[in-house]
């Protein structure tokens, strides 16, 4: 059943095409700048399957980006270990277990969250994997699948590590080179640009419908839009530019501008030594984890697949807070839209809020399915100052995700107060957030994307500086703006900022 919050999103025109696009069973790749509503518009579509009892499956390529939708990694959803991909194709095909198989069977649309991160390869294993397993040659078992994300942001880490035929590792750049299989096989040798999962000849026989959101609601100032579009789509920045993001502004007092970083290890020092740099005794919350047998055949021959699956490795919610009076903080949850506290607002703990025993709220992502028990006994809450002037207790939140397969599904959770130290956040924790203040470090950026992603973070150039003395620009992959630019998009129409890519009016064709 389609959860409230879910229900009541409104969606724009656009948005609502893309709705219409996905209950008439269409194959789509749904793609967008940052804060274009990617996300919203795959809740209520997913909200949308739900309520027509249309099973489907949200995976993703890290644990990071499947949480929000509580989605599987793609090792998880295959059954796949670190080292299956050093094994033959033909061995990966026999890999999946029985309840594997029952999964992917039962899985009537396959969602593919963050794409851009999905690389080449990868595209085709799934795909030939999903293929053995439904007996059916047709793209992905002739399953509907949905590919979310934007190629212009964070691509595929280490791509072609291990032949897709053979599994041997292969040559380093700047060809990708197998030397045990033969020159003429089409898998043997791939370059820097053949790594996006576009590139898949999988992609082609998916008859995708190709949909950009246009309409942006994150940032509103043209001027912004016009910094950020030139960036992403590899123009150089003119010196009136750089001076608009590098020119020092205000945050709030007692909020302080966010930085975000490249590297996590930078991150995780600057938080460290700014708690440590406060005298007072900070205050700790152990996180409470927590898994469920749902409905299904629990019978037999029976052991926990949690231990192996680990599906809280990658929570977003930390084992251990701590937290002191003065700690910059970051909410990680939509605890009041209305009341603008959502994922990603600025805040600092003022105080401390004596308590005894707390039964934990839902979140948004699984307000419908909670165990019962597994109270989170705690002293404290912390009481924060946010940025837009409200202050609020931050009870500790459950937040769940259904794991496992079909017939033997269960509910993995953890309890924990929703917040994060935030003097510093890495630019990839930062994905998917919305910041008022921000300070980007230019420092030791090693992807194109990098850059981008960080920037539009911010909602505007007046909660925005961008510092750390480099005016390097890694420029976006040209077999990117090819891509983009080549695109056959669906029409739709638009109101409001607009990516200036493609005429929101016609069909356009690069």
């Amino acid at each position: 059943m389609a959860t409230t919050e879910d229900e009541s999103i409104s969606l724009t025109s656009e948005q609502q095409a893309v709705f219409d696009a996905a209950m008439k069973r269409h194959n789509i790749f749904l793609t967008g700048a940052a804060g274009c509503g990617k996300t919203v518009t795959i809740k209520k579509i997913l909200a949308g399957f739900e309520n027509r009892g249309i099973k489907y499956q949200v995976v993703a390529p890290t644990g990071l980006a499947a949480m929000p939708l509580s989605g599987k990694t793609l090792h998880s959803f295959f059954g796949w270990k670190p080292d299956s991909m050093q094994l033959p194709l033909e061995k990966l095909l026999e890999l999946p277990s029985k309840s594997v198989r029952k999964a992917i069977k039962r899985t009537q649309v396959l969602i593919i969250e963050e794409v851009s991160m999905v690389e080449n390869q990868h595209m085709e294993r799934m795909n030939r994997v999903i293929q053995s397993v439904m007996e059916d040659s047709r793209p992905f078992g002739g399953k509907q699948v949905f590919l979310l994300g934007d190629f212009y942001q964070l691509p595929p880490v280490r791509p072609f590590q291990f032949c897709i035929m053979c599994g041997r590792f292969m040559s380093k750049p700047p060809a990708y080179r197998c030397q045990d299989c033969q020159a003429g096989n089409a898998h043997a040798i791939f370059y820097e640009g053949d790594k996006w999962a576009f590139k898949a000849s999988v992609w082609k026989d998916l008859n995708l419908k190709n949909i950009r959101l246009k309409q942006l609601h994150r940032q509103k100032d043209p001027r912004f839009q016009d910094i950020l579009n030139k960036i992403r789509n590899g123009q150089t920045l003119v010196e009136d530019e750089w001076q608009d993001l590098e020119r020092v502004k205000n945050a709030p007092a007692g909020i302080g501008a966010v930085r975000l970083m490249s590297l996590r290890r930078q991150v995780d020092v600057l938080n460290q030594r700014e708690l440590g740099a406060i005298t007072s005794t900070a205050k700790t919350w152990e996180a409470i984890d927590s898994y469920q047998k749902l409905h299904g055949d629990w019978n037999g021959d029976w052991e926990a697949p949690w231990e192996t699956d680990q599906p809280l490795e990658n929570h977003s919610f930390a084992e251990k807070v701590s937290l002191k009076i003065g700690a910059k903080v970051v909410l990680l949850v939509n605890l009041d839209p209305k009341g603008k506290l959502v994922n990603g607002s600025q805040g600092e703990v003022i105080g401390f809020e004596e308590v005894h025993e707390v039964e934990p709220g839902p979140t948004e992502s699984s307000p419908a399915i909670r165990p019962d028990g597994n109270k989170f006994k705690s002293n404290f809450e912390p009481v924060v100052r946010f940025a837009n002037g409200r202050i609020k207790t931050i009870a500790p939140v459950r937040w769940g995700s259904r794991c496992g397969t079909n017939q033997r599904p269960y509910l993995a959770s953890r309890i924990q107060i929703p917040l994060i130290l935030a003097w510093a956040l890495s630019i990839h924790k930062s994905q998917g957030m919305t910041l008022n203040y921000i300070e980007v470090s230019s420092k030791d950026l090693f992807e194109p994307g990098q850059l981008y992603v960080g920037l539009s973070r911010a909602t505007s150039l007046e909660g925005l500086v961008l510092s750390g003395s480099s005016r390097k620009q890694l420029y976006t992959d040209p077999e990117v703006l090819s891509f983009y630019e080549k695109m056959e998009w669906e029409s739709s129409t638009t109101t409001g900022v607009a990516d200036p890519l493609c005429n929101p009016f016609i069909k356009c064709s690069d």
